[in-house]
């Protein structure tokens, strides 16, 4: 599988992609990146940490997590991940609200059946930026929300997600990906053209992590 270089994502493409298989003992210090990432563990195990919390991932286990998300991994044994790389402009707003429900990461676990499919769709994204084909962006944009959706769908966090305001959501996502400029409440209301109060109403009868 010719994987693009993961650190073209941050330079020439709009994502990229690759495997990677990480030694015993090898830890990757605390982290953020400018871009969306998914990880999946096709063998082995890593520990993920997000800030005060540990999850022990196995084969299936996977996660997105989003622009401003710190997190570090530790690998108690030899481990292959499937990486992938997006900017946020793949996702329309709808999926870019659901995956800052729980605040930066999304998890989930997949079978060996839904792991064989996202291989498959991301070899399609390989050839799709290889050959710069006409509306390859669309078909990419395409294929990541489809990537995206599998995990939504077998994500935990997500089971609640109709009960969750939407307005809420949209706020979360303006947040996280504004989150090293002027977030005040003020801003935030002009972008989702709401006015300061309504949306302070709107927080004040929900919380970040109910």
């Amino acid at each position: 599988m010719d994987f693009l270089t993961h650190t073209s994502v941050c330079t020439t493409n709009d994502v990229a992609a690759i495997t990677r298989t990480l030694e015993k003992g090898k830890t990757v210090e605390p982290h953020w990146h400018n871009f969306y990432e998914i990880e999946i563990i096709l063998s082995g195990s890593m520990i993920h940490k997000i800030g005060d919390k540990k999850f022990l991932l196995t084969r299936g286990d996977a996660y997105l997590i989003s622009s401003n998300g710190f997190h570090s991994m530790e690998f108690p044994e030899e481990t292959t991940l499937l990486n992938i790389g997006f900017r946020s402009e793949l996702l329309n707003d709808e999926l870019r609200y659901f995956s800052n429900i729980d605040l930066r990461t999304i998890c989930g676990k997949f079978s060996d059946k839904e792991i064989a499919k996202i291989m498959d769709l991301v070899n399609d994204i390989n050839t799709e930026v290889s050959q710069s084909a006409l509306l390859n962006t669309t078909v990419i944009s395409s294929i990541i929300s489809q990537i995206v959706i599998m995990l939504l769908r077998v994500s935990p966090s997500t089971k609640t997600a109709g009960a969750t305001n939407t307005l809420v959501q949209k706020t979360l996502a303006y947040i996280n990906e504004h989150f090293f400029e002027d977030v005040s409440l003020e801003n935030i209301a002009r972008q989702l053209s709401v006015t300061p109060n309504y949306l302070g109403k709107i927080f004040n009868k929900r919380s970040f992590y109910g």
